[in-house]
């Protein structure tokens, strides 16, 4: 079958002898699909334990790199896929011999991404994997930090990642790819705030998926990047004087004695809160020369105020919680509004109930 792209398969001759003339050769276009991509899920993990990554490798032309040893002379030999602790010059392009190279365990953290036919005759190998006529693989690499220490003693291995290079001793400068591996005891996760960022509303902080999982997080609350003192919950009720304020939570996780922190995304600007506030009540007799007593039940700290209404017309003065009824309210029926205030709350307005008609003495 002839491959996308046999046209390069002279440029991939050339590339053995002369790797600069590899890229030289062709067109743009060509010298820009003979540059192989690697991928890797991930490339921050935990210094204990293991981990597995998903590596997706594309660009791997098949033709471009053929065997020289066993099992693969003379054929397209694909290429290694290792997670190892390498020199600083490392390439077999370059002459470094095998030992610059300290990979895992075969099968496991090392992979051979082969093309066919050389697949179907090695397939039953440990970590043999297709590499696709396209020039593509997909894998998946654990990483085991302590194992490969254990066998990477030489102080010339310094370097942690997940390594290209082709298999079978076929030299192929484009095929060498390295993507760095970095370790942490504590990985953190972004943060997210849920609820209404609105007076009087409460906001859970969701820390998202820390690692390790047995790791302490703390919480801290910040109105406009400054901490607010106390609020160190998942939660947060908002209070009055953050109105307009953007509210952030930042987690810290804690393993031994290694912290990491992370913060989320500011809300939206606090939005004034609701207040509700019941009817008020009216008590005593609506009489002339007695006394009316209104009362409204409101927040704490609230300012409320009232005013005195016969029919529909304010009566002027009354703005005090009693009203001494006179001549003049007979034969009204009397209500009083209370107008509640609060930091950081919408005014409320709330009216009573009218009276029965003003009796006369």
């Amino acid at each position: 079958m002839t491959r996308p792209r046999r046209l390069l398969a002279a440029a991939a001759t050339a590339a053995v002898a002369a790797p600069a003339l590899a890229l030289a050769a062709g067109s743009p276009a060509q010298a820009a699909d003979l540059v192989p991509t690697v991928q890797v899920s991930k490339t921050t993990v935990l210094a204990d334990g293991t981990t597995t990554v998903t590596v997706t490798g594309t660009g791997f032309d098949p033709s471009l790199a053929i065997g020289t040893r066993a099992p693969l002379a003379g054929q397209e030999a694909g290429t290694y896929v290792a997670f190892g602790k390498y020199a600083e010059v490392w390439k077999p392009s370059e002459g470094a011999s095998s030992s610059s190279r300290q990979n895992g365990a075969t099968g496991t953290a090392v992979k051979w991404a082969i093309p066919e036919p050389g697949y179907t005759t090695l397939s039953s190998s440990a970590g043999a994997i297709l590499l696709a006529e396209d020039g593509s693989f997909t894998t998946e690499i654990t990483i085991d930090k302590a194992a490969l220490d254990a066998v990477a003693t030489d102080s010339s291995l310094v370097n942690y990642g997940i390594y290209t290079y082709p298999g079978s001793g076929a030299v192929q400068p484009l095929y060498e790819t390295y993507t760095p591996i970095t370790f942490a005891d504590v990985l953190p996760a972004t943060p997210t705030v849920t609820g209404t960022a609105q007076v009087g509303q409460t906001l859970t902080a969701v820390p998202g998926t820390w690692e390790p999982a047995d790791v302490t997080l703390a919480y801290q609350w910040s109105a406009d990047g400054q901490p607010i003192t106390g609020a160190t919950s998942a939660t947060y009720v908002v209070p009055g004087e953050k109105v307009g304020a953007r509210l952030t939570v930042s987690v810290t996780g804690t393993t031994g004695s290694v912290s990491e922190t992370a913060t989320s995304a500011p809300t939206a600007p606090v939005a004034a809160g609701t207040l509700t506030v019941a009817t008020p009540t009216v008590k005593g007799k609506a009489k002339v020369g007695k006394k009316l007593t209104a009362s409204v039940t409101a927040p704490e700290g609230a300012v409320v105020t009232y005013q005195w209404f016969a029919g529909k017309k304010a009566i002027k003065g009354a703005t005090k919680a009693t009203l001494k009824l006179k001549k003049k309210q007979a034969g009204k029926k009397i209500t009083v509004t209370a107008t509640v205030v609060s930091t950081g709350y919408e005014t409320a307005a709330v009216t009573s109930k009218a009276t029965k008609k003003v009796k006369k003495k």
